[in-house]
């Protein structure tokens, strides 16, 4: 049988207030049964700490510093799909794989540019 975790227990577990949990219920975030109790296994993936202690994902400001852009520049990136974004509890994290290609990709813009200066200038 899984484990059942009371409305406190959730709100405990993380790290957020029962009056969060209750807006999570009205927004469909979380889902009660019958009794009211959560299933535990639907609880874990709201913890914080799935992106915060994971070296896989970083947060907007730490991507924007990575990347040498503004946070709202990475919002864009995000936007077209550049760049993998999670939203977990009002915040936004990015995939630092989504973050190397990008980088891979520009690093490769900007060789073939220095071929074409170095070409223009022996020419």
């Amino acid at each position: 049988m899984r484990k059942k975790l009371t409305r406190l227990e959730v709100a405990k577990t993380l790290e957020v207030t029962k009056e969060t949990v209750r807006n999570w219920i009205r927004d469909g975030i979380l889902q009660p049964d019958e009794q009211g109790m959560f299933d535990a296994a639907e609880v874990e993936p709201l913890k914080l700490d799935n992106f915060l202690n994971n070296p896989q994902w970083v947060s907007i400001p730490e991507a924007a510093t990575l990347l040498g852009v503004t946070r709202a520049t990475v919002f864009n990136y995000t936007e077209k799909g550049t760049l993998e974004k999670q939203r977990l509890r009002g915040r936004s994290f990015i995939t630092l794989e989504s973050i190397y290609a990008l980088l891979r990709q520009e690093h490769q813009r900007l060789a073939q540019q220095v071929d074409e200066v170095r070409r223009l200038v022996e020419a």
